[in-house]
């Protein structure tokens, strides 16, 4: 009986190896392409990058419109994470206490958010390490920034929240503006992870030209601040401007 027995599994497991065998001898040989295939389309994916938004300056290269990063952080803590050192350099960067980020992170959820809209000079210490800490994660965001506040914002413009430009220079020249995409083939290795391919044939993007104007920031503060007392001092309805130079009829500074 022990015998029969053994001979009985010995024959199950030989006739499951042959069927497995003949099932693999299919994918590999009778059906490669159609294997083939399916491993192509879900082996890999693309991923579209922009190119950064051109930069507005004066006539002597004062910036009147750049582009700037902005980080949001956040963890996934349904899966593993590195609680205590994640803790302690949010802790260390933005003055909070420790245990203000475990409670937080004690919060079972796909998205727990630890800072948003931070510049890059005030996280780069963990933007550094963000290798070395499992489970954080973060998104890169581009936002416009005027440092001028006000200066000359009607010859400008501004850039609405899909970042076009509207109006003023951001508008009428967005087309020269805005960066060129990029678009890179990522293929998908042994563990699930995605990993940059090079193909030639895609096109390589690039970031959005600099406009330069004629405009010169000093002439422009003054000229506002002119038209703004003038204003006032004769309870005018509205007020306009322009200093010009008379040689080369450049615009030195515009309002209204």
């Amino acid at each position: 009986q022990y015998s029969n027995r053994i001979n009985k599994l010995s024959f199950l497991l030989l006739s499951f190896s042959f069927i497995l065998l003949l099932y693999f001898f299919k994918i590999q040989i009778i059906s490669h392409e159609k294997a083939k295939n399916i491993v192509y389309q879900k082996g890999w994916k693309t991923k579209t990058t922009y190119g950064d938004r051109g930069e507005i300056l004066d006539a002597n290269g004062k910036k009147l419109a750049i582009t700037i990063q902005k980080y949001d952080f956040w963890v996934n803590t349904n899966n593993k994470f590195d609680l205590e050192n994640i803790s302690q350099i949010f802790s260390e960067t933005f003055n909070n206490s420790k245990e203000y980020y475990k409670n937080k992170l004690e919060k079972k959820s796909h998205y727990v958010k630890l800072a948003k809209q931070v510049l890059f000079l005030d996280c780069q210490h963990i933007l550094d390490k963000i290798d070395d800490l499992e489970g954080l994660r973060y998104e890169k965001n581009n936002k416009r920034f005027y440092p001028n506040n006000n200066l000359a914002c009607q010859t400008i413009g501004y850039v609405n929240t899909d970042g076009k430009g509207i109006g003023g220079i951001e508008g009428n020249f967005n087309a020269i503006l805005t960066g060129d995409t990029t678009t890179s083939k990522l293929r998908k290795g042994i563990k699930g992870k995605y990993y940059k391919q090079i193909d030639k044939s895609l096109d390589t993007g690039e970031d959005g030209y600099d406009i330069y104007l004629t405009i010169d920031l000093e002439n422009q503060r003054i000229l506002q601040n002119e038209i703004s007392k003038i204003a006032i001092h004769t309870k005018a309805e509205s007020a306009n401007g322009i200093i010009m130079d008379p040689n080369s009829g450049n615009i030195l500074a515009m309002a209204s």
